[in-house]
Parts: structure tokens; sequence; C-alpha cells
């Protein structure tokens, strides 16, 4: 039967190794996701695509910066002498996709086939962008002028209002210092996050991005922060830092189109009833029908 891919879906491919880690024993359709360190996702070039954009924009289109030219050129300066990842220090990344049927998602993201696409109710996704401060839930942007765009108007957000007078050197360095500090740095590095290359643009990649906590609580009723527990596991670069993201309802599960699907599918469900899966989700498992060799 042809899977219908309805728009309110998002989706998160996993290995099949992953998945009894994913799914909480006895959580009817609750799961725990990891959200890893930008500077360690699968894609190393992902990290520098991002930094790229910013500096595209600090340099090629200063002039369109609503911001003091004196204190522009300082910002360049120290961002070609700290761009090894200082926007992005303590920002981990969970990632979802609308796309579904591409051989190319399964192939990078699912065990070349033999894992599974989890999918979550978009809506429920952006409530925890409602519900904790230094939670995002965001769409990627592929389109490079889009990129320019979005970063340009968190530069001058970020520094609308600068100290009055800066007239020297240590007082310039001081207001930098502070201000690229991560947590006061987060409006910028959220927009860096948001950007991949326009050549992955099939994949509709949407990202759930955990900034690092503030200092100032919220005073807005029901929005606190989210503080979970830094974990550490180890994969094929060495030591991989992350947090576990505990997520929204699970909604369905479309198995991979690997030769051993029907297998696949049959110890799937075996899993769900172990997990104690509830009778909606465990009827929600499709099977995704695209032709695919590994």
């Amino acid at each position: 039967m042809q899977i219908s891919y309805p728009e309110e879906y998002l989706y998160h491919y996993t290995g099949a190794g992953s998945l009894p880690h994913i799914l909480i024993k006895d959580g009817g359709g609750k799961s725990t996701l990891y959200a890893t360190h930008m500077r360690f996702l699968n894609d190393e070039s992902e990290f520098l695509t991002g930094l790229a954009v910013l500096n595209e924009v600090l340099e090629s289109h200063s002039d369109k910066l609503n911001i003091d030219r004196e204190f522009l050129e300082y910002l360049i300066q120290t961002f070609e002498k700290k761009k090894d990842g200082m926007p992005l220090a303590g920002h981990y990344v969970t990632c979802f996709s609308s796309a579904l049927g591409l051989v190319d998602q399964w192939r990078g993201y699912a065990d070349q086939g033999l894992g599974f696409a989890l999918g979550y109710k978009q809506a429920d996704l952006k409530s925890m962008d409602e519900r904790y401060e230094n939670v995002h839930f965001l769409q990627c942007i592929y389109d490079e002028d889009k990129q320019i765009e979005a970063v340009s108007q968190a530069i001058e957000t970020e520094f609308a209002e600068l100290p009055a007078n800066i007239s020297t050197d240590k007082e310039v360095h001081g207001f930098v210092r502070n201000a690229l500090y991560p947590r006061r740095f987060s409006n910028i590095a959220i927009q860096l996050l948001r950007i991949k290359h326009p050549a992955y643009k099939q994949e509709q990649e949407w990202r759930l991005i955990v900034a690092p906590r503030k200092k100032s609580k919220s005073k807005l009723a029901g929005i606190g922060q989210f503080k979970p527990k830094l974990n550490f596991r180890s994969n094929s670069r060495g030591l991989v830092p992350y947090y576990k993201v505990k997520m929204p309802d699970l909604q369905r599960i479309v198995v991979g189109p690997s030769a051993h699907q029907r297998d696949n599918v049959l110890a799937l469900e075996l899993l769900l009833e172990e997990r104690g899966a509830s009778e909606q989700l465990r009827n929600s498992v499709q099977l995704e029908n695209i032709p695919f060799r590994a």
C-alpha cells in the first residue's frame, strides 16, 4: 500500500540498533532522542557552513548592516581570531525531516535502509519551543539569499544597542568579550544552526536546538529552562557529548526499505509489545516501499 505523507508529521531517521534505546519502557508512545553537540554531528562540514555565511555577512555585506562601523571592524577581527566554533559553543541539535521516500535519507541516516523513520506531530515539537526558553524548533534554510538575510537580521538584533561612546580598544574589547559569550550570542548562533548547503535541500530538514541555559529567569508564565544532564558516547571520531531529550508522543513508525524489511517488521512488533507501546502506535507501523539497493 502506498504511504501517505501528512504534512503535519516530521520524521527522525534512526538505525535499528538505536531504536531500543529510544523507546521508553511502559511509556505508551514516549521516546527519548539524542541532541548532539553541533561540533560532533555526522557531517562535519555542517559545522562550517553557518560560520562561512556569518563570515560572508561580516565581510561582504557589512555596508548593509545597521550597526556602528568602527565596532563592526572590531567584530570582524574578533571573529577571524576565534571562528573555530566560538558562536556555536554549547548548542545541541537533533534533526527531523518532512521528507519520506528518498533513497539518500534511508541510506545516509538509517543504517542503509535497515533502520526506521519515527514520526512526530509538528505541533507537538513546536510546543517544546514554546515551553522552554532555551529550546528552539526551526526549519533549516537552504536558499543562500535567505541565509544572508537571516544572519544579517540576527547580527543587527544582537548589537542594536551598543555602549555609548566606545572610545578605546579596552572598552571595545570588554564589550565584545561579553557580547560574544555563548549565552549572549544565542540569537546569532540559532540562525547559524539553521543554515545548510543548498545541495541538501531535498532533505527538508527541521532542527530542535538546545541552547545554553540563560542566567535570567523568564517572567512569562509557563516558560522555563530545559536542563538536561550531559552524557557522552563514542563513535568513529572519538568522544561525543549529547543530551537525552524526552520527546512528545511518537505517532508513527516507518520501516526502512531494506531486503530484510519483513523481518524488521516482525522484530519491531515484538519490541513495541515488550516496551508496552500504545495500541495506536502499534497500529501506526508502515512500510517504506521505494526501490532500494544498499
